[in-house]
């Protein structure tokens, strides 16, 4: 999967690149509407003047930030559109449980009611991957993955579920059919922006939204920024602008469709290109012991076989060790050596490792042997604290150094059953 490919190849469930698919589900998708003449609009009969409130994010205090935040919501909720900054492009949201705010979505879009693209109207703007992925039939563990990576992240999903699951998912957020589902296909995305969560979680209500570059009345250089504030009369013009400066990537999110048979399809274009996605097939895990020559290289090497005896399922995983207190390039104790090789397991070319920043900052998933192993790891780099588990999680691994074989022995038997257990865990 690592191979380069052209863009828009489909992947099967094992992450392995196949030809670009040829025929496509008239569900999937969202293109631009054609150009040419459009349909006319069926606006109010006497159009009103809307007053639109601009608010800017950048100086204001706690406080001043959250009354802007919570007018945002308040009008959300009330089925007026408002435009949020997201992690790619600004975006005009609307309630997607409000025939009303939809209908003036459509309007921002330039679009009759009657008219629109084939396949769902908008994309649904999550506040919470968690509460998504839980909603979802996902199947395959490439399919977890990508949703457990991507949500929140620069990603918009099209995403096949049978008919049940999508019925059950618009009753429980009671948005009408066609809004964000069509053709067995439902279109999702979670932004990875605080003031942007903040604001859809606030609203309590399901929404949806539409970049802000696809506006009737944005500006040539909106996008990144909000552009010039939008003015004008009728239907379709947003109740309030949050502006948070400039977007993190500035570019449109990347589209990735998952099929219920495991493949899966990236689109061309976007902030993330294929290599991007699919380096996220890839998960590195991380043993931290004292001084990386008994606890933590004997986790490493079980899990390497561990893993090894496992059927390939799209999903490669990595791992490694170091010590916080190691000195680099020292040999595995005699007694994990001799143990390690009992299992069939070779640890004589092992080399200690002193943990770093850029270790803990590249895997995944660390896993200590004890309290103090992860006080160290979380002291060296405190944004990390979320993935730092004990590797047992009803006590210790002791350490064995001195102890005899048998303690080794021990250990050994105590790291496997962990181990076998951690790696069921991030399967699931």
């Amino acid at each position: 999967p690592r191979i380069p490919v052209p863009a828009g190849s489909l992947y099967d469930a094992h992450g392995r690149p196949g030809p670009p698919l040829a025929a496509r589900n008239p569900g999937l998708g969202r293109p631009k509407p054609a150009p040419g003449p459009r349909r006319a609009l069926r606006r109010p009969r006497y159009p009103v003047p809307v007053p639109i409130e601009a608010a800017k994010l950048s100086g204001l205090s706690a406080g001043e930030r959250d009354k802007v935040v919570a007018r945002a919501a308040e009008a959300l909720a009330a089925g007026e559109l408002v435009v949020l900054p997201t992690d790619t492009v600004y975006g005009v949201f609307a309630a997607a449980n409000d025939a009303g705010a939809v209908r003036a979505l459509r309007a921002a879009w330039d679009l009759a009611d009657d008219a629109g693209p084939e396949g769902p109207m908008f994309y649904w703007h999550a506040p919470d991957g968690d509460a998504v992925r839980s909603m979802l039939n996902l199947p395959t563990p490439v399919a977890r993955r990508l949703a457990d990576r991507f949500m929140p992240g620069p990603v918009r999903f099209e995403i096949e579920q049978p008919a049940a699951t999508l019925t059950k998912l618009r009753t429980t957020l009671g948005v009408a059919p066609g809004v964000i589902d069509a053709g067995g296909v439902l279109t999702v995305r979670v932004p990875e922006h605080e003031a942007c969560a903040e604001v859809l979680t606030k609203a309590g209500v399901p929404t949806v939204a539409l970049g802000i570059g696809l506006a009737r009345w944005s500006s040539p250089d909106a996008g990144r920024t909000v552009g010039e504030p939008p003015t004008g009369t009728g239907e379709g013009l947003p109740a309030i602008v949050v502006d948070d400066g400039p977007t993190l990537h500035g570019k449109p999110s990347t589209l990735i469709r998952l099929f219920m048979d495991g493949r899966f399809e990236v689109g061309a274009g976007g902030v993330l290109d294929e290599a991007g996605v699919l380096s996220a097939l890839e998960r590195v895990i991380l043993f931290v012991c004292t001084g990386n020559t008994c606890r933590s290289p004997m986790a490493e090497a079980i899990a390497r076989k561990l893993i090894g005896e496992k059927t390939y399922a799209g999903v490669t995983t990595r791992v490694a060790s170091a010590g916080v207190a190691a000195g680099p390039g020292v040999h595995a104790s005699d007694d994990a050596v001799r143990v390690m090789g009992a299992m069939g397991i070779d640890l004589d070319e092992h080399r200690s490792r002193p943990i770093t920043r850029a270790m803990i900052g590249e895997a995944e998933i660390i896993y200590t042997m004890t309290p103090s192993h992860a006080q160290a790891v979380m002291t060296m780099l405190p944004e990390a604290a979320e993935k730092v588990f004990p590797l047992d999680p009803r006590g210790v691994v002791e350490d064995p150094v001195g102890m005899g074989r048998d303690v080794y022995k021990r250990t050994a038997a105590q790291l496997e059953q962990l181990i076998r257990q951690r790696l069921e865990e991030l399967d699931r």
